[in-house]
């Protein structure tokens, strides 16, 4: 799990590639990959990072998806969804299960978490710039506000969408990555 420190440290990086992002000065080079091996690669490089955490990535079967992607800024998309997953988790394992599938030319990346869910009003702000879960005058807001801004903007740099849902309170919630794929 995350320490004060090492939230901390993600909130001065956010912020740093935030500035980066909105001033359109995030340079990098797109290459294609295959975005479940990468994804799959990534958690198992960070693996150290998510000690005491059940991520599971279900690599389809006889399939690639190759996409065009900026690695850095995708792994920084990768980065926040799962950061944000453990951090809104109250389970004695914080488990995330990794889908892809394909549907009508496009690619369908799941993220789904056994995380305290998010309230139905809730839903609509959560990718909106400093908008917190929780209250402020209680404590129970986690974070900078910035993460899911910047996984939302990431996701439209690579032509796609992210979406949320929950059945609520404790019913865990679902991040979808929605990508074009081209025949």
């Amino acid at each position: 799990m995350l320490s004060d420190a090492g939230r901390l440290s993600e909130d001065i990086n956010r912020i740093l590639n935030l500035a980066h992002i909105e001033s359109k000065s995030y340079t990098g080079e797109y290459v294609y990959q295959n975005l479940p091996e990468t994804i799959e690669n990534f958690y198992r490089k960070n693996a150290h990072l998510f000690r005491g955490c059940d991520i599971q990535v279900h690599l389809p079967e006889n399939e690639s998806y190759f996409y065009l992607i900026i690695p850095p800024m995708f792994e920084m998309l990768l980065m926040n969804l799962v950061t944000n997953a453990i951090k809104y988790n109250n389970a004695a394992v914080p488990r995330i299960d990794i889908t892809f599938e394909k549907k009508k030319k496009k690619l369908i990346i799941s993220f789904r978490d056994n995380g305290i869910g998010i309230h139905k009003q809730e839903l609509r702000k959560i990718f909106k710039k400093f908008y917190q879960v929780g209250r402020a005058d209680d404590m129970s807001a986690k974070g900078s506000g910035l993460g899911l801004y910047l996984v939302d903007h990431i996701a439209k740099i690579h032509k796609g969408k992210i979406t949320a849902e929950s059945s609520g309170s404790g019913k865990g919630a679902i991040f979808t990555l929605i990508l074009p794929l081209r025949n």
